[in-house]
């Protein structure tokens, strides 16, 4: 951003605008981040996908689980589904909460 006013070339007023305009490019760009579980701004995510098939059954072979080496990674995958919105949530995590 420092290069729209490094220039003496450049007034400060079109040094502004010129970095409003990249601002609203670069953020454009989100518009194309699609993640599969979640979904993006415009599609849903995979409703069938759970934290533990993204993170778990991806990434670790059985031997590795049975060795624990899933075992912070479970950890995290337990966490996300309180960050879930309350309608997404397991029902087991309801019952709990009792």
């Amino acid at each position: 951003m420092a290069l729209f006013f490094t220039s003496p070339d450049i007034p400060t007023y079109d040094g502004l605008m010129y970095m409003g305009f990249t601002i609203i490019a670069v953020t454009f760009l989100v518009v194309f981040i699609h993640f599969p579980m979640w979904g993006s701004m415009f599609f849903p995510g995979d409703p069938t996908i759970t934290e533990e098939d993204y993170y778990i059954k991806k990434e670790f072979t059985e031997e590795e689980i049975k060795e624990g080496l899933a075992v912070s990674v479970q950890k995290f995958c337990n966490n996300s589904h309180g960050e879930r919105a309350p309608q997404h949530r397991p029902a087991a995590e309801e019952a709990t909460k009792v």
